[in-house]
Order: C-alpha cells, then sequence, then structure tokens
C-alpha cells in the first residue's frame, strides 16, 4: 500500500509510504542433480524513489527524482508539465531567466531527500550534448577534475542534494544521456545494479517487484496506476525509473537473472489482453529459464486503494447489480486473476508449469480469498466453467503481526508502554485493555468499544486464527498458502495529528516503535513468528520490505540503509530462520544454483575506522588515516575516504630520493563454510613518471594480485576482488596490502578502503 505524504525539508518535497505485498515458488530438479536447499523466504523492494534508503541502480540518475521546474529563487515552481522534452525525457530547452521568480529556467532533479546513507565522495557525471549542468545542496563540482561532458561531483552520501540543467543546447544536440556513478563504480563500463543492492539479496530466493512497478499508483489519496496499453509502460531507454510509470520489465528481469532470484509480478489492474501477452513474452524470451514465474493480478484488491474502487465498478458492469459491491469486486478479481494466468500459460507453452498464479487476498478475511477463489457471481454469468481458481494455483496473503498496536484508540494505552511491555504484547498479550468480544481480531477498532478484560490474544497468536482459515480453505480448493507480504506491523496509521496534545502521544509511540524494531528482542520474535508460519502450514513467505528508513511512516525495512552494520536484529532473525528451515515444501529444492550464502565478516573493522588493522611506512610511521590527520586539500595526491572517515593512504614519495615502503595487514579467521574473497576499493588517485609504484595483495607472505602504477589516475575508488576460496578452511590467514615505490620514483597515490572477506566477489 502507499500514501502520498509531505516532507518537511523543502516544501517541495513528497514521500510515499507503501506497505506490503506476497508470493510462491516451485520447480524441479535438472538432468543429474540432487535436491539443493535454498531459502523459504523471500522480499519485497522498496519504492525507487530519490528518498528511498536502498539504491539499487549503479546509475544513481534512474532513481532520481523525475524533472521538476526551479527559478533563480523558487526551488520548485511546479511547472514540470511544462517543459520541453525528448521522447526518453531529456530536457530539449528552457525558457530564459527573468525577473520573475515564478518564471522557471532551470530543469532539476533531486538525489537523496530522506538523507539515508548513500555512497560518499567522488562522484563522476558523464552525459551527451552541449550545455550547462550544475549542482546544489549537498554536492559540488571538482573543476579541476571535470571536463566537458565529465563532471567529477563531491557529494556528502548522508544528505540530499541536486542536479540542474541551466541552460542546452538546441535538440539533436541538447545535453541528454545523464549518468550518474557513485565512487567503486568504472564509469566506462558500469554493471546495471549497485553491488551494496545485490549483496543484500543474497538470503532470499524470491523478489516482489509490486512497488518497482508502482502497482498501487498514488496510493490510498492518489490516482490508481493507468498503465493499460503495452506503450504506457516504462521503458530502458527512459530517463527516469521514478516515474509513475515505475521501473521498465527489462530491468526487472535483469535484477532476476543476476541475483537469480523468482520474480513476482502484480501486473497493473487495467492491462489489456494484449498488455498481458507482450509482458509474458519479454518474461519468457528474457528470463533465465530456471527460474519461475509468480503473476499476481494487482495489488491488495479488497483494500482501500484506487485499483479495488475501478475493480468494483468492472465487477458491477460484469455481473449486474446483484450481490453486494464487495462481492461483485472479489469476484472480478477472481476473474481477471485467472484470465492473466491462462494467458502467461498460453505465452509460455510447455514451460507453463513455471507459472505461479497467485490469488492476493486479506489474511484476516478468509472470505476475501474464497469469494475470490469460487467466483459464483462469473459463474453465474457464464464468464467462467466452474471456480476461477484451482488446483495448483496459491492464496497469497500478508499475516502481520501487531496490526492493532496502530488504532487511535489504543494510543492512550501504549503511550505510557515500556520496550519490555510491547515485547510482552506480542509474544504473551493482556497488555491492553481495549477488547471487543466476538472478534478475530479483539485488540481493533472495527467495533463499538467494549471495554472488557485485556486483550486475551497476542499479537503472535493472533495471525494463527488467520493461518488455520486461509490453509483449511486453501487445502479444500487443493491450493496452497502463500504469504505476499508479512512481517511485523508496529505502525501509526495516522502518524500526525493538528492538537499538539495528539501529536507528542503519537511521537512518543512512533519512537517505541522505532526502538523495538532496533532492539535485540526482535531477533527472536521474527524467528518465532516465522516458525509458526511454517509449522501452520505456509510456504513461501514474501518479507515487506528489504529496505526502508524508520520512523512515524513505519518500520518495515528488514534494513535502515544498504550498508548499515552490524546486521540488524529483523536481519538476524531471518538468516537464523533461513539456517534452522532449507525451503520445507514439495518441490521446492530446485536445480537452480542457490545463492551464495550470507556469511559474517570475519575482517574486523572493514571501514578502517578503528584500530584492527596493522600499519608500517618507511617515510610516514602509518598508512592509516582519518579526514583530520591527512586532510590536506592543497595536495592533489590527497583523495580522502570513500565511507565513513578513515582509509589507506599508500603513498610516497616525497622528494624523489627516498624509496616507500608501506603496508596494511590484518590475521583473520576465514571460515570453512563456502567460497571466500576478499573485496576491495582501490583508487589510484595521483600518478607520476616514471611509473614505478606497484601494489601487492599478499596472503600468507605469497602475491595473489598486483596493481601498476597506471598512466591515468583513476577519478574514483573502483572495486576489485581477490579469490580466497583455496584458503577457506576455518584457520587463520594473513592478508596483506604491500606498496612499493622506487627512490627514484616520482610521487603516486594509492588507497584503500572498505575491506571485506564476502561470500561473492564484488568488483574485478
Amino acid at each position: 500500500m502507499c500514501i502520498l505524504l509531505p516532507r518537511g525539508l523543502v516544501a517541495a518535497f513528497m514521500i510515499v509510504w507503501c506497505a506490503p505485498a506476497l508470493a510462491f515458488f516451485e520447480s524441479g530438479f535438472e538432468d543429474g542433480e540432487g535436491p539443493v536447499s535454498r531459502p523459504g523466504l523471500g522480499t519485497n523492494l522498496e519504492s525507487v524513489v530519490d528518498f528511498a534508503a536502498a539504491y539499487p541502480f549503479a546509475d544513481f540518475f534512474k532513481q532520481s527524482r523525475p524533472w521538476i521546474t526551479a527559478s533563480q529563487t523558487v526551488f520548485d515552481t511546479d511547472d514540470a508539465d511544462q517543459l520541453d522534452l525528448d521522447a526518453d525525457g531529456w530536457v530539449q530547452s528552457l525558457p530564459a531567466c527573468t525577473a520573475n521568480p515564478n518564471q522557471f529556467c532551470i530543469a532539476r532533479t533531486v538525489f537523496n531527500s530522506a538523507g539515508s546513507p548513500w555512497p560518499d565522495g567522488l562522484y563522476t557525471v558523464v552525459y551527451d550534448g552541449n550545455g550547462t549542468i550544475t549542482y546544489g545542496l549537498n554536492a559540488q563540482k571538482v573543476e579541476a577534475q571535470s571536463q566537458p561532458g565529465r563532471d567529477v561531483v563531491d557529494v556528502d552520501g548522508n544528505g540530499i542534494w541536486i542536479l540542474d540543467v541551466t541552460a542546452t543546447a538546441a535538440a539533436p544536440n541538447h545535453i541528454r544521456n545523464i549518468r550518474v556513478f557513485p565512487p567503486g563504480i568504472n564509469p566506462d563500463s558500469p554493471p546495471m545494479f549497485h553491488p551494496d543492492f545485490t549483496a543484500r539479496l543474497t538470503p532470499y530466493r524470491a523478489v516482489r517487484f509490486m512497488d518497482w512497478m508502482n502497482t498501487n499508483g498514488g496510493g490510498f489519496i492518489g490516482p490508481p496506476n493507468d498503465q493499460e496499453n503495452f506503450g504506457d509502460r516504462a521503458l530502458v531507454s527512459d530517463a527516469h525509473w521514478s516515474r509513475f510509470a515505475g521501473v521498465p520489465l527489462e530491468v526487472m528481469v535483469g535484477l532476476a537473472n543476476e541475483a537469480q532470484l523468482e520474480p513476482w509480478f502484480t501486473l497493473p489492474h487495467r492491462a489489456t489482453d494484449d498488455y498481458i501477452t507482450q509482458f509474458a513474452t519479454i518474461v519468457r524470451n528474457q528470463l533465465d529459464p530456471d527460474l519461475v514465474v509468480y503473476v499476481e493480478h494487482s495489488n491488495e484488491v479488497w483494500n482501500n486503494f484506487p485499483q479495488g474502487n475501478e475493480i468494483q465498478d468492472r465487477g458491477t458492469a460484469l455481473f449486474g447489480n446483484v450481490a453486494t459491491p464487495f462481492e461483485r469486486r472479489l469476484n472480478a478479481h477472481g476473474l481477471r486473476t485467472a484470465q492473466i494466468c491462462d494467458l502467461f500459460r498460453a505465452v509460455f507453452g510447455a514451460q507453463s508449469d513455471r507459472i505461479v498464479c497467485s490469488l492476493g487476498a486479506q489474511a484476516a478475511n478468509a472470505f476475501t480469498f474464497t469469494e475470490a477463489a469460487d467466483c459464483p457471481l462469473a459463474q453465474n454469468a457464464a464468464l467462467h466453467t466452474g471456480p476461477c481458481m484451482t488446483s495448483g494455483d496459491v492464496v497469497a496473503i500478508a499475516p502481520y503481526f501487531g496490526n492493532y498496536t496502530n488504532v487511535e484508540n489504543n494510543e492512550d494505552e501504549i503511550v505510557n508502554w515500556s520496550l519490555s511491555q510491547l515485547f510482552d504484547e506480542i509474544n504473551l498479550g493482556a497488555q491492553l485493555q481495549q477488547a471487543f468480544p466476538n472478534s478475530n481480531t479483539p485488540c481493533t477498532d472495527n467495533f463499538p468499544q467494549n471495554f472488557t478484560v485485556p486483550c486475551p490474544i497476542a499479537a503472535l497468536d493472533e495471525i494463527e486464527i488467520w493461518l488455520n482459515a486461509n490453509r483449511t480453505a486453501a487445502q479444500t480448493r487443493g491450493m496452497r498458502m502463500l504469504a505476499y507480504e508479512g512481517g511485523q506491523h508496529l505502525a501509526l496509521v495516522s502518524p500526525f495529528s493538528g492538537d499538539p496534545t495528539a501529536q507528542a502521544r503519537k511521537t512518543t509511540i512512533s519512537n517505541l516503535f522505532v526502538a523495538a524494531n532496533r532492539d535485540a528482542r526482535m531477533r527472536d520474535v521474527y524467528v518465532d513468528y516465522l516458525q509458526r508460519w511454517k509449522d501452520l502450514g505456509g510456504e513461501l513467505f514474501m518479507h515487506f520490505s528489504l529496505s526502508f528508513s524508520y520512523g512515524p511512516f513505519g518500520n518495515w525495512g528488514v534494513l535502515e540503509s544498504l550498508t548499515q552494520q552490524p546486521d540488524p536484529p529483523k536481519l538476524l532473525g531471518i538468516l537464523d530462520f533461513n539456517a534452522a528451515n532449507p525451503c520445507w515444501w514439495e518441490g521446492c529444492g530446485s536445480g537452480i544454483t542457490p545463492p551464495p550464502p550470507t556469511c559474517p565478516q570475519p575482517l574486523l573493522d572493514p571501514s578502517l575506522e578503528g584500530s584492527a588493522w596493522t600499519s608500517t611506512s618507511q617515510r610516514f610511521g602509518t598508512a592509516l588515516c582519518t579526514t583530520s590527520t591527512c586532510d590536506d586539500s592543497a595536495d592533489p595526491t590527497t583523495v580522502g575516504p570513500r565511507t565513513g572517515t578513515g582509509w589507506a593512504w599508500l603513498g610516497g614519495t616525497i622528494d624523489g630520493q627516498h624509496a616507500e615502503v608501506a603496508t596494511l595487514s590484518q590475521t583473520v579467521t576465514i571460515p570453512n563454510d563456502g567460497p571466500r574473497h576478499l573485496n576491495f576499493f582501490l583508487r589510484r588517485g595521483f600518478t607520476s613518471v616514471p611509473l614505478d609504484a606497484v601494489m601487492e595483495v599478499r596472503v600468507d607472505g605469497a602475491t595473489r594480485r598486483s596493481f601498476d602504477e597506471p598512466a591515468t589516475a583513476e577519478p574514483a575508488y573502483l572495486a576489485r576482488t581477490v579469490d580466497l576460496s583455496d584458503i577457506a578452511d576455518g584457520n587463520a590467514h594473513s592478508i596483506e596490502f604491500r606498496y612499493t615505490n622506487l627512490a627514484t620514483s616520482g610521487k603516486s597515490s594509492f588507497n584503500l578502503d572498505d575491506i571485506t572477506i564476502d561470500c561473492t566477489a564484488v568488483g574485478n
């Protein structure tokens, strides 16, 4: 679900709060293969917007805000509909600036408006055409390192920044194809996805693209998703992938292929049969043939999203004024779900067993499942022969726990709770007095208030009622039960109030919910919650969501940022559950190569912020630097850290008369539970002839890889890797970076940061 809400940082900024969804997986073994244990959990993804916590793409421009308009004094003149854009969304012309502050003369885009921890340091901006691009707020162009068509920009990764097109040549030589690459990404051969993002997908087997597809449109108070014909969809060539049309299908398929995750698609409710057929054809042609595909009609049709009302109107048009409006909605939902799945299966032909047809329903109301699955109105109208959903299909629900804690009628009690009381309510119940008899959800305000005994059902116990009802209904229809979304639901329905007293109460409760999500006890809660799901007949469980900033709009993310360390409690609970419960349903151990295991980081202080590393230097005593100890903006060899404030600066000589040998080392025990790779970021930021400097990567004294001094300095940190799988034996090994420069050589600068030992290789 999504709600459009204003942000307070700049009047023009907006935020969309999105809630969860669901998925399923099944596949057989390839010839000659035995069962491969794979996770039973999947994840939903955060919306691709400029205020997201995650940065999924190597090209950050794709995630930036769709063009807004600005004048020399007004941040957003709100005239974006007047911009002269080419077919791909690039600015072709701009009006002249005038004294009128409301006359726009700038095309502007925004990055990281939530101030999330995004990569810090020197970004490379490349573009085609002629014109002028400027940068502002937390970004500043480095003039000395920039040239036409290629800017170097110093960006504070923890703050909002902007890119402005202030002038552009006439088409076809207008500024276009702008690409923004953060530190560590080679702008000349960039990947599609940022490695920080793909690394966080390893605990999962499936990925749901509901928010990437913008299935809910503008959310509860916004317009519906308007894609009807296939020409309405997002294209890879689009300047922004953060527009209303969402992320291109080819990009979603690309992520599924790269990360080996089963994709879950939530098709727009207005999509024509031709749209569905063309969509399915691209999936069939481009997706790894070993991957299963989950297909769902829209999202939460039972809920108050705008698509629900439109589908209800469709039901009235199809069935007439029979039954209730809500029943007509559910029957239309079941019928269209079946039609979409039939279209997909027809396209896949002999591979149709790869299609998992999913019917979305409300966890707390099994009637939304049974009515849509049986679709009696569609049968009576001769629009479908027999039930719409049958054996082989799945029902997908969202069994969140703790939903009732956000009810405003409960705020007067919860505002006084300690964290221990909140966890007691989750695990034991009996903390709330506002109970409602004869209800499956006894602590909600869906019924007239009746102050009786304390709520008898704990948050974790409440979901068992829903699971039993949906499982029983699924089994009688030969169907299985999946979770399209799920997890904790500690969030205020209405986080703001015009009354100061009420607002203070809401702020206190919001802070309590944030603290609970960060509390170590949430780890065990998640293990218990997921175990109940498995024990009560649930199969694939799609958590909501991979990432999301915590606060008054909810705490949906497993991660608050992609680089969050140490791993937060919810992620630790997911990893614990995965370790104890490889996928448990029939046929779930596919022949697909399983994702590499998530592995604890054996190196201490990967970001070089402390004292875990040993360093020597003939010239300087140590190669370890911080922004305070090695800051010299007048010295072009000063590069600075990739992240944080610490890095290793391996450089010399100073006067051409002294050799320099510098080292950075750590002894580490490398686990024996799978492949291991030494990943690090290197920037050779300054060079001079003769090019004699070299940095060796030594393992137990033997050189595994060496890096020479290049003829041209590198403008950014680049990801590098060394395979250590042959020594992943549970024993201690020495890792050393050794820099050597001859006495007769000139000055050079090799900079190291963010050194890790991981299960997968990152970089080249």
